[in-house]
């Protein structure tokens, strides 16, 4: 039982079953009544936010993030990552998941999300896959991703190489978001 896959961009979720105790009709039936699982106690799967606002909130892009809060894109702008640093990620060849976990109303969020939007950027590398979440107050983004990876400040930079967590930058790095993320990126699983 359970993986779940959400497309936010689409409004999707796609839940995996155990089928030899639930059938997909009986799943389709809860599902459109709202109580999943069907079977058993019921479960939260994801706590939602309680009060997003005005605030982004979910799996995000980059797009929109610049769209909706013109400082990141400013300070996204502003930002020059060393050129080295950056050479050495764009040569980075196995691939890696880099988490972003941040707040539109936390100003260490629109300090340092930026500066790893543009470092990533600037290295082109397409090994580096990046995921961007945006939380509330609560730190909970609505699809469990920040209780999964027990996200308690932000912003928070998780990598991952085959799923297994490498290192985390959480709020401001201790030496520049170029050097951290190297750091990480070089270690052994």
């Amino acid at each position: 039982m359970g993986e779940i896959a959400t497309d936010m961009d689409n409004h999707r979720v796609a839940v995996a079953y155990d089928d030899t105790k639930t059938s997909a009709k009986a799943l389709g039936e809860a599902l459109t009544r709202g109580d999943y699982p069907p079977e058993g106690a019921s479960r939260t799967l994801a706590t939602m936010p309680s009060n997003p606002g005005k605030m982004l909130v979910g799996k995000a892009t980059q797009g929109t993030l610049f769209r909706d809060y013109p400082v990141f894109l400013n300070n996204y702008r502003s930002y020059t990552p060393r050129k080295d640093a950056v050479d050495k990620l764009a040569a980075l060849q196995d691939p890696h998941d880099i988490l972003v976990f941040f707040g539109t109303w936390c100003k260490d969020s629109v300090s340092e999300v930026p500066k790893i939007l543009r470092i990533l950027g600037m290295a082109g590398n397409r090994a580096l896959r990046l995921a961007l979440y945006g939380v509330d107050r609560e730190k909970k983004e609505g699809l469990g991703m920040s209780e999964r990876f027990d996200i308690r400040r932000v912003p928070t930079t998780v990598v991952l190489r085959g799923g297994i967590e490498l290192g985390r930058i959480v709020e401001t790095p201790a030496t520049s978001n170029e050097d951290e993320l190297l750091l990480i990126l070089g270690r052994k699983q």
